[in-house]
C-alpha cells in the first residue's frame, strides 16, 4: 500500500475548499453621493402625449418617410435650492427605435410584424428654457466638464445638457428649471413596414437629472 503523507492530504484539501471558495463569491460595489440639495422632474399632462392617426395620413409615397406633426410637453425641474444640473435621457424602448445607435433617436413604436416603425427626435425649442423664470441657453457636454452651445436643442442618450446665463456656456445654479420640449417623430416609409394590421405608436423615455 503506498501511504500519502498526512500533511499533503491537509494542503491538497485546503486547496480544493479554497478553490470552491472562490469560485463562488461576487462582489459587490456601492456608490453615490450625498448632495447639498435634492432635484425633482416632472412633466406635465403626467408625461402623456397621444398621436391619433390612420394609415391614409401616411406619405402617400411608399418609398418615403412620414414626418408627424411636431407636439410640445412642459417640463420643470423643482430643486430645494439653487443647483447646477444637467439632464441625460434613456431610451426604455430601444427595440421599437430604427436607428437605436443614434445617439439622438428614440424609440417610436412598432408595425404588425413588431419591427419598429420609425424614431422620435426630442428638443428644447430654439435652445431656450428658463432658470428661476429667466431665459437661459441650452448647452451640452460629454464630459460634464467641458461645455458647448447646443445649436438645435436636441436631448441625447449619450450627452450631458444643462443650462447657462444666455451667451454663457457654463452651466448656471438655478431653483426653477423650466420650459417646452419638443416631440418630432418620423415614421419609416411604408414599403418597410408590416402594414397588416396597426401601427402601434409605444415610446417611452426616461429624463435623468445629474448634480454638476
Amino acid at each position: 500500500m503506498i501511504r500519502t503523507p498526512k500533511s499533503l492530504i491537509a494542503v491538497c484539501l485546503l486547496a480544493a475548499s479554497s478553490a470552491a471558495m472562490a469560485a463562488t463569491t461576487a462582489e459587490l460595489t456601492v456608490k453615490g453621493q450625498v448632495v447639498p440639495t435634492a432635484c425633482e422632474p416632472s412633466f406635465a399632462n403626467a408625461g402623456v402625449v397621444q398621436y391619433q392617426l390612420s394609415h391614409g395620413d401616411l406619405n402617400p409615397d411608399a418609398t418615403l418617410p412620414t414626418s408627424l406633426q411636431t407636439k410640445s410637453l412642459g417640463f420643470t425641474i423643482q430643486c430645494t435650492s439653487a443647483t447646477p444640473v444637467a439632464t441625460t435621457w434613456v431610451d426604455n424602448k430601444p427595440e421599437h427605435n430604427d436607428n437605436p445607435a443614434h445617439a439622438n433617436y428614440f424609440g417610436f413604436g412598432k408595425d404588425a410584424n413588431g419591427d419598429p416603425i420609425g424614431r422620435l427626435w426630442v428638443q428644447h425649442p430654439g435652445s431656450k428654457a428658463f432658470g428661476d423664470n429667466q431665459p437661459v441657453d441650452v448647452i451640452h457636454s460629454t464630459d460634464k466638464t467641458t461645455w458647448s452651445k447646443n445649436n438645435y436643442g436636441q436631448v441625447s442618450k449619450q450627452h450631458f445638457t444643462s443650462f447657462a446665463a444666455e451667451g454663457e456656456t457654463t452651466p448656471g445654479a438655478y431653483s426653477v428649471y423650466s420650459g417646452d420640449i419638443q416631440l418630432k417623430p418620423t415614421i419609416r416609409a411604408t414599403e418597410q413596414m408590416d402594414m397588416s394590421g396597426a401601427l402601434e405608436i409605444d415610446s417611452s423615455l426616461t429624463m435623468e437629472v445629474v448634480y454638476l
